[in-house]
Formats: C-alpha cells, structure tokens, sequence
C-alpha cells in the first residue's frame, strides 16, 4: 500500500505537494492502471467508512475528527484487487484545502473483501469539510475547530484543576511592604508548571516599576509631516520602596520627545524594504506575471514584470495507443500564491471491447484517437444467428434452429383463466380470437375437439384462428423455417358459449348479462372495459356496489337474471362471454321478493316462438337495433299466474340512455319487447322465482287487448 499524506502543507509545501501528486498520477496511470483496466468496476457493490484512531467496531463511521487524531478507511464486500484512493478538500470555503489532495494512495485488497489502514493524520491548519474516495466508493468527515480556552478563563479552582494544562495559585495573604513576599496577591490559574510561591514578582506587590527599563515611554510616531522621537525609556523611582515611574529621560529627565519638523520619515516608505507589501505574483489570462514593491520619493510604487507566459508548454502526442496531452492549467492562483501549474493527462485510445476492434492514436493532421474496425463475424450461413461473445474475445454462430422460440400466443377478449380444479388452462367462447405469432419463421398448429386431433396447418406469422365449437381443445403450435423448428407450446381450453356485447353511454346505464360469465368476479368482467366509473345492484332493499378504484365495496359476483346500474365517464363497450345452460350445471335462477326488484334478459336467442323472423327488425326508446329479444308475456312466462294467466307484477319499467345526454324511462306491458343486454324494474305483487322461459302462452292469435 502506497500513501500521500500532507503534513502541515503552506505556500512552497503545498506547489510540492501537487507536483509530487502530478508525478504519483503519471505512475499511476503507467503502472497501475494497466493492472485495473478490466477491472474498473470492482468494489461497485462494496461499501466505506472511517474510523477514528482503529479499527474497532464501537467507532465505526466516525465523521468529526480533531487535528492530531488518525483517520482509519474501513470496507466491506468489495473485489480482490488493486483499489486507488484519496482524501481531498471540498470547493469554495467549505474547507481549508479546497480541492486539494491532502492523502492518496494504493491499496490492496484481498479474497476476503474486508480492509481497514491508516490513510491520515488530521493536521494544524485542517478545518472544514472532506471527501474520502476509495475506487467509486465515497465517504465525508468533518475537522471539528479547537476552541482556544486560555488558563485565566478558569475563575474557580475545581475548573481549573480538571484542565491538564492549568494549575491554581492562592490569593497572597501575608504582603508587607517593602519585603517581597512568597504568595500571590489574588488566586489565579496559571498555565501549568507555573512556579506559584515562595516569591514575589515586584509587579505582583502592588509597585509600578523596579527598573528602569520597566517605565517605557511612548513609541516612535509621525503626526502629519512631523516625527516625534521619544527616548527609550523613563526613571523608576525609590526602588524597592516605593517603586513608580518619574516621567523623564536617562537621569530624572522627562518622557517628551524631540519633533522633527517636516521628516522624510514620516513619507510612505524609506526603503524598498517598506513596500514589501506590494510584492505579489498574480495571473493575467495565461500570462504568470510579477509586482515588486520599490520605494521612489518616499512612495511605495509597484513596478511589474512578466515572469512565464503558462501556454509555451502545451503540445500533445502519441505514445503507442495511448494520447498524450502535456499542457497547464493555464495560470493557477491560490491562497494569494500564482504560477504555472504543469500538468498531463494520458487517454488510453483502446476501449478494452474486443468486438470494436484495435483502436490506436493517430498523429496524422492533429493528434487523436483512431476507432478501430469492428469484427466482422458473418460466416454467411443463413441458418445461424452470428454474434460477437465479448466476454470470451471470439464470435458466436448458434444455429436458428437453436435459438427458435414457441410462438406467442394472445388471447382476445372475452376469455377467464381456469381455476385450480379444473383441467383447463382458459376459457373462452367460439368468437373468441386466439392469434399465434413468431418471431422468425412461419407458424404451424393443430387442434383437438374432445382428444381427437385435426390436420396440421401452417400459417405466415400470425394468424388468427378461433375453435368451431363448444367443448374441450387442446391447441398444439410451434414456429419454423428452413433452419429448423422451435419447441411446441399446448394449451387446453374449454370452449362454451359466445360473446356479447353491451354499449356503454356516458353517465347512467341499466344494463344486464344474458348469460352465465366465464368468469363473474367484477374485477375480470369489467378489466378491459375503459371509463368505468362504478356498478350498483339492488336486493331486497340493499344496495351492492362496486367500483375499479381501492375503496371498500361489496358486490361479488354478476350474474344473469339481475339489472345492473353502471356509472360511466364517457362512452364504452362491455365485451362478455359466457352461455345460459351448460351440461351438468344447474340452470340459472333468482328469488324476487315482493315489491321492487331489479332484473336482467335471460339469453341470447328465440325459444318456442314461432314469429321469429317477425321479431328481427326490434327497436328500443332510443331507435337503436336490437337482435336479441321477445315478448315480455314469453321472457317473463316463469312470472305468470298459469291458473289464471296474468302476471304477478304490476309494473315493469326500462331505462334507456340514448347518449348525448338523452335518456329515457319506459314503462312496459306485456306486449312489449324486453331485449338481451338490458336490465329493469320489475314492482311484483308476490315473492316468486325468476328463471329462463322455454314456454309461452302467447301465440300470433292472441289478442293482447284482453290482458290490457
């Protein structure tokens, strides 16, 4: 492990410092990067953290430090290998060494993935915010600032005890005058080592001076023009009796001093020595340029020089495949300092990929780097996918036949996914699309009704296909070309009933499904269905809701024989599927209560009527067309008094919603149509079961007359 540390880095220091830094990044990039080149992305799941003074785990992640106090990198679950790191200054004023490298190195990391080490000592003119890199790995840490808290600020004993670097002096108790005595004349705490006792500095026992050098008289001082010049010092008096300071010069004389009038002293300068101040080097665009202070007529004047212009030095070559730059940072100023920071960066041209093939660096017009001619893996044979393998440095022919894949396999609307017990993968109805598309190649499939199999066809992807009839399938499909053919996909299927479908118009709909659903969860039948803002049945004098948003709801299922109130927020269509009987299924039926009930068409065909075709041009409210309907004395023959031939209900009522905000409400007789799809209010005068009517008391020489 190699380390950079500064230690207490000014002016000269520092400019070392970067240059020893310049020179530590030439080695690096020569020497060990070549070692990372492939490697550059180690440590990207492994983790840092600093610790104070060790390793140990009760300090971990420490982010304040001290000056003097050592900073230990820790890290975990990184990759065996060679790892750069370093520890620079934040930006602007967030620290002391803005984007200054203070400590760098290499380090080794070994199988276990786990290190720790001592990277830097916290340093006197440390402060601020730094940043801790290791590989692509970051960490911060703050110098916390000394608080400077002198001996004298400890104004009781037990403060100043519990400082290290104090100790207590007692109050001086015994002073006679003129004897000097061994105690201070008030408590004090002193920097520690202090001698507290046994004498008396004279300036302790209340006395002014003991020699003459002790009375000083003013400094040296222009007043304008003029320069007063006061002796060195004045005469103590009755020393050691009295002890005070007689204003006066050598014997007895007085502190006044001697004016000179109108003195070159008291000008700006009287040597060049006096205008150091205005020495500085600073930059001007590329230019490293200098002012001397010099001293003219007693005036400070700063005469300039040009020193170095910074961009002599820039060029840039090749050196095998690597592009070289030598240049400067132009002309580079810190904390008041300004030079000519050499500098150099290397790019490696190569792209370690295989596949782009050798890039170099190239000098001819200007120097830059050449992309290489990527590998050409074509073996020209059409029955294989060639690929360039970059892990391994080679290319890759696998045959089509190899890569081929099942078709896929979409599956229209309306459709249910079989549950557990059944022997099912879908149901679906006849007029429900199934298409089967691949990739590459044409699409070849079968079909079984009930386990006996049909011819095979092959189709250009895709294709649509749909089952014939009601039953079990099993559909057999896979692709193929010339090359080969992929692996085959089956599925199973239960094919019952047909689709229907149900016109949406915004706001309010009183609609009904004529059939048993494939699948009559709420979620499925209305999933595909946009606009669906939320469906309301009624039983009993309950209400059930239901809406697609997460909220609290109750209805379950939705079932054939029931009206449904739908909200909806613009105009949609609701595709279901399903059929009225099934084999082995009990027909579907409900209880209506005595008063109001809301109820739905049974079925999507004519039973037991003989005017059928009579029946095809039926219109609602709306003059909309509609194909599936009857006579309200048949749909409702399972309503009927069969002693005395009139119905139980009083009154049935339908809901037309016609869009654009036309709606109408339709009371009906028993003459009237009902319609597939559509729901009603149905007002019974008795509890009875409704069912699916197979008979009809009317005929074509019914007189409807007699029931009005």
């Amino acid at each position: 492990m190699r380390i950079l540390n500064k230690k207490g880095l000014t002016g000269t220091a520092k400019i070392t410092l970067i240059l020893v830094f310049l020179t530590f990044l030439v080695f690096f990039i020569f020497n060990i990067m070549p070692a990372l080149a492939k490697g550059n992305g180690k440590g990207n799941s492994g983790s840092i953290w600093t610790t104070r003074d060790d390793c140990g785990d009760v300090k971990q992640d420490v982010n304040h430090y001290a000056i003097g106090e050592h900073i230990y990198i820790n890290g975990a679950n990184f990759d065996p290998g060679d790892y750069f790191w370093k520890i620079k200054g934040q930006p602007g004023g967030a620290s002391c060494d803005p984007n200054m490298i203070v400590a760098m190195g290499t380090f080794t990391v070994d199988e276990t993935g786990s290190f720790c080490f001592d990277a830097y000592t916290v340093q006197p003119d440390d402060c601020g915010e730094y940043k801790v890199k290791f590989a692509n790995k970051g960490d911060n840490y703050r110098v916390k600032e000394e608080v400077n808290i002198t001996c004298e600020n400890h104004t009781d004993e037990s403060n100043c005890e519990e400082d290290p670097n104090c100790d207590w002096c007692p109050l001086c108790q015994y002073f006679t005058r003129p004897t000097k005595v061994n105690q201070w004349l008030q408590a004090e705490c002193v920097p520690e080592e202090t001698d507290c006792g046994w004498y008396c500095e004279i300036g302790y026992c209340d006395a002014t001076c003991s020699l003459d050098t002790d009375c000083e008289c003013p400094q040296d001082e222009c007043i304008e023009d003029d320069y007063y010049d006061y002796p060195d010092y004045g005469y103590c008096v009755d020393c050691p009796i009295s002890c005070y300071c007689e204003d006066g010069t050598g014997e007895s004389q007085p502190c006044e001093p001697t004016i000179n009038y109108s003195d070159p002293r008291c000008g700006e300068c009287q040597d060049d020595e006096d205008c150091d101040y205005l020495d500085r080097n600073y930059c001007e665009g590329d230019l490293l340029k200098h002012d001397e202070g010099i001293c003219i007529d007693y005036s400070c004047q700063a005469e300039n020089t040009t020193i170095e212009d910074c961009s002599d030095n820039n060029y840039e070559d090749c050196q095998d495949t690597y592009f070289k730059h030598y240049y400067t940072e132009s002309c580079y100023e810190d904390l008041g300092e300004a030079q000519c920071l050499p500098a150099s960066s290397l790019i490696d041209c190569r792209d370690e990929y295989w596949c782009n093939g050798e890039e170099y660096c190239s000098e001819e017009t200007e120097v830059h780097c050449e992309e290489g001619t990527p590998v050409d893996c074509d073996d020209s044979d059409e029955c294989t996918i060639d690929t360039c393998d970059e892990d391994n440095d080679q290319c890759v022919h696998t045959p089509v036949s190899g890569i081929l894949t099942p078709p896929n396999k979409t599956i229209d609307e309306p459709k249910a996914e079989c549950e557990e017990a059944e022997w099912c993968d879908y149901k679906i109805t006849v007029l429900t699309p199934i298409t089967l598309s691949c990739e590459v190649g044409d699409v070849k499939w079968r079909y079984a009704l009930d386990g006996e199999w049909n011819e095979w066809n092959t189709n250009t992807s895709p294709v649509t296909i749909y089952f014939p009839e009601e039953c079990n399938h099993t559909l057999e499909a896979y692709c193929m070309n010339e090359c080969g053919e992929s692996e085959r996909d089956i599925e199973y299927f239960k094919v019952e009933g047909t689709v229907f479908e149900i016109p949406l118009y915004k706001k309010w709909n009183l609609i009904s499904v004529p059939f048993v659903l494939l699948d009559d969860d709420p979620e499925v039948v209305f999933n595909n269905t946009e606009d669906i803002e939320s469906v309301w049945a009624y039983d009993n004098g309950f209400w059930y809701f239901w809406t697609p948003y997460p909220t609290p709801k109750n209805l379950e299922k939705i079932e054939p024989g029931w009206g449904y109130w739908v909200l909806t927020n613009n105009n949609t269509l609701l595709i279901i599927g399903g059929s009225l009987f099934s084999p082995a299924t009990t027909p579907p039926s409900r209880n209506l209560v005595d008063g109001w009930n809301l109820i739905g068409y049974y079925g999507t065909e004519f039973y037991g009527a003989d005017w059928e075709e009579e029946f095809l041009d039926s219109y609602d409210s709306c003059g909309f067309y509609h194909k599936y309907g009857n006579y309200i004395y048949c749909k409702l023959s399972s309503l009927i008094d069969t002693q005395q031939g009139f119905p139980r209900w009083s009154s049935l009522m339908g809901y037309d919603n016609c869009g654009n905000s036309t709606t109408y409400w339709v009371g009906l007789n028993v003459c009237d149509n009902m319609h597939a799809g559509k729901g009603y209010w149905i007002e019974m005068d008795v509890e009875d079961l409704y069912a699916p009517a197979t008979t009809c008391l009317w005929n074509k020489d019914f007189n409807c007359s007699s029931l009005t």
